[in-house]
């Protein structure tokens, strides 16, 4: 952020702002690079910050995955798999309620599917 020609913000090792001056030898040498790179740093910092509450969010869910999966009695590696292969969270909720209640492999994957067709509806509205 530039104040004053001679004058800049930038943000130190820990996410600090601290303001500087600049002669005109310390302009030239610097050059355009240095500041561009640190709005950049600045910039994705401020993206970082305001993905929290989303963040936050997506935790919560993601540890309700883990309780209600381990509950159906899946072991810590099988609920780690099954959130790696399983990208939407219903999915996951249905296949840990259908492995609890023993429903075959072709039930929970025609379940899922057709629980996640309605994406495409959704996409045929835009």
């Amino acid at each position: 952020m530039d104040l004053h020609p001679y004058i800049s913000v930038y943000r130190d090792k820990n996410w600090r702002g601290v303001v500087r001056q600049l002669d005109q030898s310390t302009l030239q040498i610097s050059g355009q690079e240095n500041m561009e790179e640190v709005q950049d740093q600045a910039t994705f910092m401020q993206g970082v910050k305001d993905c929290i509450p989303t963040l936050l969010g997506y935790l919560s869910i993601g540890f309700a995955a883990g309780v209600i999966e381990m509950t159906a009695g899946l072991s810590l590696a099988e609920t780690a798999l099954l959130s790696l292969i399983l990208y939407a969270g219903s999915a996951q909720f249905i296949a840990a309620g259908m492995l609890a209640s023993n429903g075959s492999a072709v039930a929970i994957m025609f379940t899922i599917f057709f629980v996640n067709l309605r994406h495409l509806l959704l996409s045929a509205a835009v």
